[in-house]
């Protein structure tokens, strides 16, 4: 993918037409990732795919970050780590999209049966035992409801992409120094 990065990323449109080219990137890692592991109970080999591919977007979105930084006058660390934040908030509506879909249309109870099954576990049911009815009740509405799981993974995403942001635009600090290097 070629960047176009003569402009100085003083003005907000630039950093806006980045930010949705680095969303629908994460978005798409994030939404592999994410199919992976649910697919993962049937297909071991996709569950540990999951992770790596989370991870890999998070050096991906940093080296186009670092190159961003090198070749863009006026991209300061501050402005790096905002727009790798907007990017990752931006992916995870992508992401938030999909997970609905998957619940709502593709999932046919399949979750639902393997946490049911994960339950009724001897060593589950002993540790359940101190749990209240209410938040165990709570726990299995939320699970048998599209909307709610998806609200649920909706929360745990904005704090992940709180999260991640920080390496990944550390990572993109790095690679700009190396980067900024090599061309002299």
């Amino acid at each position: 993918m070629e960047l176009i990065m003569d402009k100085l990323v003083y003005d907000n449109s630039f950093l806006r037409a980045h930010a949705t080219r680095l969303g629908v990137i994460v978005g798409v890692y994030w939404s592999g990732s994410f199919l992976c592991n649910m697919y993962g109970a049937s297909m071991p080999l996709l569950g540990l795919l999951a992770m790596p591919l989370g991870l890999l977007c998070m050096f991906r979105i940093g080296g186009i970050l670092g190159r961003m930084m090198a070749v863009t006058e006026g991209l300061t660390r501050r402005r790096a780590w905002r727009l790798c934040l907007v990017g990752h908030l931006l992916g995870i509506l992508l992401v938030t999209l999909l997970q609905y879909v998957y619940f709502r249309y593709l999932d046919d109870g399949m979750l639902m049966r393997s946490m049911m099954e994960t339950l009724e576990l001897p060593e589950m049911k002993e540790l359940l035992k101190n749990f209240p009815d209410e938040a165990r009740d709570q726990m299995m509405e939320i699970m048998s409801n599209p909307a709610l799981m998806t609200r649920q993974l909706f929360f745990y995403n904005i704090f992940l992409a709180l999260v991640v942001s920080v390496p990944t635009a550390a990572w993109g600090w790095y690679r700009a120094r190396l980067w900024g290097r090599e061309q002299r």
